[in-house]
């Protein structure tokens, strides 16, 4: 995610300024996190967005079939090598300093990210907004003419 935030950043430096940000999955959290780290849009939307990092790579040991303690082995070498704690990229982390409306969106039969990160994160925005769909999953959801016109609805 680290260099998913420093091309982010990079973007808006050669390209900005924008007047929204839409991101799905790990986009979403890195948006989340650029915003922290100094990004600047007017709007923001995460679309089945992670939430805990540390979940996240939890998910990814056991769908390995690894033992657990990898998961913690995997922290503890990108904070020795990045100098960075690895939960302060986690989103509600971030969604706590973010100041602009953000719209999450995520669907409560979403497989592959729990719909209880939508709400987690939700609830650490000053300025945000929930919706929950239904049926759509991970990836269908961001084909879904509704969830596209209240994507273009919230950014206008």
């Amino acid at each position: 995610m680290p260099e998913f935030i420093a091309s982010i950043l990079e973007i808006e430096r050669i390209f900005g300024p924008f007047d929204a940000a839409v991101g799905h999955s790990l986009g979403g959290m890195s948006i989340l996190n650029a915003l922290k780290r100094g990004f600047t849009v007017k709007k923001a939307v995460c679309i089945g967005s992670g939430d805990v990092i540390q979940d996240i790579i939890d998910d990814f040991i056991r769908q390995l079939d690894l033992k657990p303690v990898m998961g913690k082995k995997l922290c503890r070498y990108f904070e020795r090598t990045r100098h960075e704690i690895m939960d302060d990229f986690s989103s509600y982390r971030a969604a706590a300093q973010v100041d602009i409306p953000v719209l999450i969106i995520h669907d409560e039969n979403d497989l592959e990210v729990p719909v209880s990160c939508a709400h987690h994160i939700y609830s650490h925005l000053r300025n945000g907004q929930l919706i929950i769909t239904k049926g759509l999953g991970h990836r269908k959801i961001l084909g879904e003419r509704k969830v596209i016109k209240q994507t273009i609805d919230f950014t206008q």
